[in-house]
């Protein structure tokens, strides 16, 4: 009977395997069944705005841009009606980058995201001074700006007063052990304070 149950792990976990390299995944369900789900993104709060925003057209915003690859990343994930693309590409502390590697990445980002036409507007702005050039009752922000405490626990408490019933307020790097982050701690005080629970 062992011998049967390890063949029916091995081919459980080659069929979940086969499933995501197709672009699914197999869920288990509160009642313990199980289901298949598309996979949109690998990011996770992207894939729940998907499957959670109805299809409706989002107005939605990333702060901290860099190249570009995640605003087109949410433009081709999502229902974009309008994003608001924020960065100052200037460097930052915990960015590790000069001024000639951000004035490289500008040109990119405006490069990739110009095809998108009215879809995208970019603010070149720090997300102090950009956050009152965005409109009011937003669906989607995306953080990914200065991971330095101060600035990610600015940054959550701005952006999070600029959605709309039902917006989501997403961000990067809560684990990234790679660079200096302030990203976790932010984040637990604010939804701590706020009695917010995040996912």
């Amino acid at each position: 009977m062992k011998g049967l149950e390890g063949k029916f792990v091995r081919i459980k976990g080659f069929i979940k395997k086969a499933a995501l390299l197709s672009g699914f995944e197999i869920r288990k369900n509160k009642d313990g069944t199980n289901s298949i789900q598309k996979i949109y993104s690998r990011k996770p709060s992207i894939q729940f705005v998907r499957e959670h925003m109805d299809g409706r057209a989002l107005v939605a915003a990333e702060v901290g841009v860099w190249k570009g690859h995640n605003t087109e990343h949410i433009i081709k994930v999502l229902p974009i009606r309008k994003i608001y693309a924020v960065d100052p590409w200037i460097p930052f502390s915990s960015s590790g980058h000069d001024i000639k590697t951000m004035t490289i990445a500008e040109k990119d980002a405006r490069k990739r995201l110009s095809k998108y036409g009215s879809r995208v507007e970019i603010i070149k702005a720090t997300a102090d001074d950009a956050v009152k050039l965005l409109p009011e009752n937003m669906d989607f922000i995306y953080i990914d700006g200065n991971h330095d405490y101060e600035h990610v626990k600015k940054d959550i408490e701005n952006y999070y007063r600029k959605l709309g019933v039902g917006g989501i307020l997403a961000g990067d790097d809560i684990q990234n052990r790679r660079i200096p982050n302030g990203v976790a701690k932010a984040l637990a005080e604010f939804t701590v304070k706020n009695k917010l629970d995040f996912l």
